[in-house]
């Protein structure tokens, strides 16, 4: 009996490592991290879709969905196309973004809702 309790003991130590070990991996692997709205510029600004013919004046904000739909966050932003006169208003618009792969990704950017509706699927590899 002695053996089998001097037994128990050693490898319960181990196990609770190994066990935390394991819940702090499935928490990271869970844990998704929010987007910024300066990193939300610069997805934007980096899609080769938006920035051969506009550019980005700024984001206004980037709400982030809740719950199963924690790897989406939507941004409000303005931008104006390049060869628009220096006193154009900035255009409003959407975009979507999409959290895999340990980073976010710009998914879809639209404007001109409602009246002339304008959706650019930005283009990702997965």
């Amino acid at each position: 009996m002695k053996t089998l309790i001097r037994a128990i003991v050693s490898i319960t130590p181990v196990a609770l490592l190994v066990g935390l070990l394991l819940c702090v991996a499935a928490i990271r692997q869970v844990w998704i991290p929010g987007l910024h709205p300066a990193k939300a510029a610069a997805l934007i600004n980096a899609a080769p879709e938006f920035n051969r013919y506009a550019a980005l004046v700024s984001v206004a904000r980037v709400d982030r969905l809740k719950g199963s739909m924690a790897s989406v966050s939507y941004g409000v932003f303005t931008f104006r196309y390049l060869n628009s006169p220096v006193d154009a208003a900035p255009i409003k618009a959407n975009a979507d973004f999409r959290y895999w792969g340990g980073s976010w990704h710009l998914n879809q950017l639209d404007y001109g809702c409602p009246a002339d509706c304008r959706i650019v699927n930005v283009r990702n590899e997965r």
